[in-house]
């Protein structure tokens, strides 16, 4: 096995030095050179080698993406005030099946914006550094029918981590950058329900069956996040 990852290796950097590297071409040969350098310790010369190859096809990769720098102080300003307005909303106290509405609408604008704002503050903390934001069609794209449909009608934000420092990252760290975004988009899923119970006493016993059935669609949500190739199967893949 490391006889082949070392040739790969070989191989991919003389197509970049020679500038006859193509995305096309050497992508699954790089994907299988990664998933390697994933599950076992190589030289840090490789790790940059592989860096560098990743930062060129995604600089190759044609979807809209800005720099961190501006994408993710966006995003933060986006989840504030779809924040503000849900609690707004639902103080003013509203027709009960308006408020259910205002949460389930508010709570998943909160957690397509969120989900790439909680994977870079715990990559961050654990070392882990990004390049851009992007925008592109869910990971679940990527899933067996009929999960696919939705990761192919669905655009969303995505944040591209910086290959070498990923690498250079302990195992668990990498698990912990992406287990982040499901599970504290969760937690302020539940946050909101809170509220909600808050404000509407008199249909409490309804509310907790909302809540119930919140937390079977939580659990679903998990393995659909591991069959349909999302941030569980990813973290999956160092070990």
């Amino acid at each position: 096995m490391n006889g082949q990852f070392r040739q790969n290796i070989s191989e991919l950097k003389n197509y970049l030095d020679s500038g006859q590297l193509d995305r096309k071409k050497h992508l699954i040969k790089f994907q299988s050179s990664l998933r390697v350098a994933r599950k076992s310790n190589q030289d840090d010369e490789d790790l940059r080698i592989l860096g560098k190859i990743d930062s060129f096809f995604f600089e190759k990769w044609r979807v809209p993406k800005t720099k961190q720098i501006i994408g993710i102080p966006v995003l933060i300003i986006a989840v504030l005030l779809a924040q503000i307005l849900y609690f707004s909303l639902i103080v003013s106290k509203p027709l009960f099946l308006l408020g259910i509405i205002f949460y389930f609408v508010f709570s998943f604008a909160n957690y397509t914006l969120s989900h790439v704002i909680y994977h870079w503050i715990f990559g961050i903390i654990l070392g882990i550094q990004f390049k851009s934001i992007f925008i592109f069609k869910s990971s679940f794209r990527k899933a067996r029918y009929p999960f696919n449909l939705i990761g192919n009608l669905l655009p969303t934000f995505g944040i591209k981590y910086d290959t070498y420092s990923f690498l250079k990252a302990k195992k668990w760290k990498r698990t912990m950058m992406f287990i982040s975004a499901p599970l504290l988009t969760w937690i302020w899923f539940f946050i909101n329900y809170i509220y909600l119970l808050v404000q509407y006493p008199s249909e409490i016993s309804l509310l907790f069956t909302i809540g119930g059935i919140l937390i079977v669609f939580f659990v679903i949500s998990q393995f659909l996040s591991y069959y349909g190739k999302g941030d569980i199967w990813k973290a999956t893949l160092d070990y």
